[in-house]
């Protein structure tokens, strides 16, 4: 799993580029062709693409969700990991 070190820029131009398909050079035409918009979101293939600015928030309600206490660090990413990219 990877949150997405994405910054706020470059997701709203890669979601903005998913949903009109504009012209934005060869490289970057390739690259994004690996994920795909849904419902204002993006995703890579079943996961969620997580900009920079939710991680914070993400852990944050994995790690302070009362059925979750006291778990260590690997049980919190391999939860986080199986719904986010």
């Amino acid at each position: 799993m990877l949150l997405c070190n994405m910054d706020n820029q470059d997701y709203q131009k890669l979601l903005q580029y998913l949903k009109n398909l504009t012209l934005q050079g060869e490289d970057y035409e390739k690259w994004a062709t690996q994920f795909r918009e849904y419902n204002n979101y993006i995703y890579r293939e079943e996961r969620r693409v997580v900009p920079a600015y939710e991680i914070k928030w993400i852990m944050s309600m994995f790690h302070d969700d009362p059925t979750q206490a006291y778990q260590n660090t690997d049980v919190i990413y391999y939860h986080i990991s199986r719904r986010y990219l």
